[in-house]
Order: structure tokens, then C-alpha cells, then sequence
């Protein structure tokens, strides 16, 4: 059984925290601007091979969502209402952290960095130990199930309503677990373990209905669960059970939506590889017949 109205009534320390977000701002700016710059210094260092457009778009939307979820009235509304709180943290997880790991960072930072510092610090820091273990799929794929379920069905949510550096903490759990899942899926940065598409396919497939179950629990709870924003709703006006319904049905179908669209980029991206792996095979076979051709041609007659 769900237990009922976790947490206590009215707490204070959810709400958005001027001076924090301004400091999330700056950092968002700085990364922005950080990834132009390598960019445009990758482009100059090597103009035959510059960086994807696509990639750096991506990248730039990524953290574009990141702001738009944490530092814009959003995050004010998500302090009022379940609803906007499961938004919040959708975006998080599934549009931000797909897209930061779709604009590969990691590759521009090895591709801007100098070749000392590349060499002596970023190569060991991706082949060590503790980011072989992170960067394991399974790892991955447990942080996003567990935190989700941990976050939004234990005492930790009303503890994050709270308390502002709980809550910070809990953004950056989701954002990074995100960051985990879809590192394997997306396969856009050179990581210590591989997956062919098909395990990549299965691995989404895998987390979607663990994931769509979270949003079914919260729909079908016959209570309000947190006490916040019991308090909240009626300082409002509105039905705390309503909204937590709106907020299952979010995590339901939403979650189930975004989940199947990275199950379509992986279909894609394994039909493009095919269909590459086919013209090269092609292109291999019309050189040797080519070839062969040739020998006969110049054979004695």
C-alpha cells in the first residue's frame, strides 16, 4: 500500500532559490559558450574534419532544455503542482540527457584539447577504473530505474520539496542517471562498452514498461502523497488529487512517447549502418570483379 501524504505540510525550502539558479544559469552560459569556442577552434585546426553542425546543435539544445527546465518559471510552477514537477523532470532525463550525449562532449573536448593534456589527462581519465564502471551499460540502466522510482515513490520527494540542496541534489541524480542511460544508446562518444543496435534496441525496450508502471502507481494512487502539496493545492484552489493523476499520466504516456522515440533512433541509426555496410560490401565487390576483369584482359590471348 502507498502510504498517505508523505512529508510535512507547507515547508518553505522548495521554493526556487534565486541565488542557486542564477549560479546554474552562468554555468549553463559558460558550458554554451565553451562548446562554440571549441568548436570554432576544431573547425580552424582541422577545416577537412570540422565538428557536425547537428552535433553542436544538440549539444546546445541539451543544455538549452537543462535551463529551460531549472532556471526558468518552470521550476517555480514544479514547487506548486506534481504535474509540473514530473515535466521538470522529464526533461531531464529524457530530452536534455539524450541530446547533451547526442552532441558528443566528450569527443569535442578530446578534439579541442591540447595534445599534452589529452594525452596525459583525458585519455587515462576515460580508461580508468571508476568511469569504466559508470559508463557500464547495466550501471546505466539501473541508475535511471532506480533513482526515478527512489525519487518520486519514497520520503526523498517530500524531503526535496523541503529542503532547496535536497532538491538540487535530486535534479542532478535525474540529469546524471539520464546522462548514464543513453550514453550506450545514443553510442556518439567513444565509451569503454559497446552495443550493437540490437542490444541497444532491447535496452530501451527493457526500461519502458518499469518506467510506464512508475507512472501507473502514481495515477492509481486513491490518495494524495505528499502533504506539500496538499497544502499547496489548497492555498490554490485546486484538487491535489487531480494534479497527482495529471502527474502519473505525464510519466505514463510522456515517459512512454520519449522512450519510443529514442527506440526510433535506434531503428534508424541500425538501418543507415546497414544500409552503409551493404554499399561498402558493393563497393568492395564491383573493385575485386573490376580487377579480376582487368587480369583477364591483360591475360595471354
Amino acid at each position: 500500500m502507498i502510504p498517505h501524504a508523505f512529508g510535512h505540510v507547507a515547508g518553505v525550502a522548495g521554493e526556487s532559490d534565486a541565488s542557486s539558479g542564477g549560479a546554474l544559469a552562468l554555468v549553463l552560459v559558460v558550458l554554451a559558450l565553451a562548446t562554440v569556442a571549441a568548436t570554432g577552434l576544431v573547425d580552424r585546426s582541422h577545416p577537412r574534419n570540422p565538428i557536425p553542425r547537428r552535433r553542436i546543435a544538440a549539444l546546445l539544445i541539451g543544455l538549452g532544455t537543462v535551463a529551460i527546465a531549472l532556471v526558468s518559471p518552470l521550476d517555480g510552477l514544479a514547487d506548486d503542482a506534481y504535474s509540473w514537477h514530473m515535466i521538470q523532470h522529464l526533461l531531464l532525463t529524457f530530452v536534455a540527457a539524450p541530446l547533451i550525449v547526442l552532441g558528443a562532449p566528450i569527443t569535442l573536448a578530446l578534439r579541442a584539447s591540447p595534445a599534452g593534456f589529452r594525452r596525459r589527462i583525458l585519455v587515462p581519465a576515460l580508461h580508468s577504473l571508476p568511469v569504466r564502471v559508470l559508463a557500464h551499460p547495466v550501471v546505466g540502466w539501473l541508475a535511471l530505474i532506480v533513482v526515478s522510482w527512489a525519487i518520486h515513490l519514497t520520503p526523498l520527494y517530500a524531503a526535496a520539496l523541503e529542503d532547496q540542496g535536497i532538491h538540487e541534489v535530486e535534479h542532478a541524480l535525474l540529469l546524471a542517471s539520464g546522462l548514464l542511460f543513453w550514453s550506450p544508446v545514443v553510442a556518439a562518444d567513444p565509451v569503454p562498452w559497446r552495443l550493437d543496435h540490437g542490444a541497444r534496441f532491447a535496452f530501451v525496450a527493457l526500461a519502458l514498461p518499469l518506467l510506464s508502471l512508475l507512472g501507473v502507481v502514481i495515477y492509481s494512487a486513491p490518495a494524495p502523497l505528499w502533504a506539500d502539496y496538499v497544502a499547496r493545492a489548497a492555498a490554490t484552489g485546486t484538487d491535489p488529487l487531480v494534479d497527482q493523476r495529471l502527474a502519473g499520466a505525464i510519466m505514463w504516456a510522456g515517459g512512454d512517447m520519449l522512450l519510443l522515440a529514442g527506440l526510433g533512433f535506434v531503428a534508424g541509426d541500425w538501418f543507415v549502418t546497414q544500409r552503409q555496410r551493404a554499399a561498402r560490401t558493393g563497393r568492395a565487390l564491383d573493385h575485386r570483379a573490376r580487377e579480376r576483369a582487368g587480369r583477364l584482359a591483360d591475360g595471354p590471348t
